[in-house]
């Protein structure tokens, strides 16, 4: 109900996280108002053919085929039972690709892949059983860098390096 009485104020899903099994999942999600019209939002979408409307190779399909890029998205379950929740975004100009249930060393061979397409990090997300859910896009946003696989002390020191040099995470 919460999500149907934002929409009906005009707001739209930008960021979604899920944890939990199917069933008793929790999400967070923040909502923006002026979002182009035309995005699409599933929870609940299992890993399969790109012909199944219940996966999310079909959404991601769908999504390219209609102008759309992966905006935000989840893995959340079980890791013998994955869930996916995710939101896609009209984009028509964006070139993007998508991975999921990348390890750490998996997700770091495409991420050096697809930058020398060169493609960056538009998000990036670990579920509870460390498997990477990730989109990349070519839009510019200038200088950026990106780190993974760190602990939380790890990260807060990237973070105080990197915000010294004007960097900030998205």
């Amino acid at each position: 109900q919460w999500f149907n009485d934002r929409i009906a104020e005009g707001y739209a899903p930008v960021l979604l996280s899920a944890t939990g099994s199917g069933a008793n999942a929790l999400v967070a999600a923040v909502f923006e108002r002026n979002v182009k019209k035309g995005w699409v939002a599933k929870h609940g979408l299992q890993s399969g053919a790109e012909t199944d409307q219940s996966t999310i190779e079909y959404w991601n399909k769908q999504a390219r085929r209609n102008g759309l890029v992966l905006r935000s998205g989840s893995i959340y379950g079980s890791s013998s039972q994955r869930l996916y929740i995710a939101v896609w975004h009209p984009q028509s100009e964006a070139h993007w690709n998508w991975r999921a249930a990348e390890t750490a060393s998996g997700h770091q061979t495409w991420f050096n892949a697809f930058r020398e397409v060169p493609l960056r990090p538009a998000f990036v997300t670990l579920s509870d059983f460390q498997i990477y859910l990730s989109a990349f896009t070519d839009d510019s946003i200038g200088e950026w860098q990106a780190r993974h696989n760190m602990t939380s002390d790890q990260y807060q020191g990237q973070f105080n390096v990197l915000k010294e040099q004007g960097f900030y995470p998205i």
